[in-house]
């Protein structure tokens, strides 16, 4: 486990996995702290995590698991190889990103917020340290905390769509950990 950046809320490692080899990311939330942030509305804490789940886009960051331990919270994503679209400005000369690649980004960038819109989400965080940028150059849309659900897609999908397990120190369900299935398992302590 590589360390890759912090923020307010979180923190963001490098995870390297031996078999098949990738690499992802994991993001590391500390649970005292996003209730002090969302002034102990927990329901806030699991929104990210249920609305990444819910989505199905290409230009929207993907969920592989998330789990959580009595302190932390943790989901591991895919790895932005060429990090968010702030460091991109920042790095172009004259910070200014040329104007055949800014079409291209918007271009993305809107087709991910016409599906979400079209799905009942308003993404209310559009910023460049929120838009990351895949392997392949394309953009991701990162960072739910702050979506609205206007049409309960979040409550409606995560049935159907993630699969909770309840276990405690001395036991876990076997299938954790497989990828018997395309849900995202979600692991929560009693």
């Amino acid at each position: 486990m590589l360390f890759l950046c912090t923020y307010i809320l979180y923190t963001i490692y490098l995870i390297y996995i031996l078999y098949p080899i990738y690499y992802i990311a994991m993001k590391i939330q500390h649970k005292a702290m996003l209730l002090r942030h969302y002034k102990d509305d927990t329901k806030r804490m699991l929104q990210e995590m249920q609305s990444i789940a819910c989505c199905n886009h290409p230009f929207i960051i993907g969920l592989a698991y998330a789990f959580q331990t009595p302190i932390l919270a943790m989901m591991t994503l895919p790895l932005a190889v060429y990090g968010d679209l702030g460091v991109l400005i920042m790095n172009s000369p004259c910070k200014r990103i040329p104007l055949p690649h800014v079409q291209f980004y918007v271009a993305e960038i809107v087709s991910a917020l016409v599906y979400l819109h079209s799905n009942g989400l308003i993404y209310r965080d559009l910023k460049p340290a929120n838009v990351l940028l895949n392997g392949d150059g394309h953009v991701l849309l990162a960072d739910f905390g702050a979506i609205a659900d206007v049409e309960g897609v979040i409550s409606s999908c995560t049935t159907s769509k993630i699969t909770t397990y309840a276990n405690t120190n001395k036991t876990q369900d076997p299938s954790i950990g497989t990828n018997e299935s395309e849900n995202v398992h979600v692991s929560t302590p009693l």
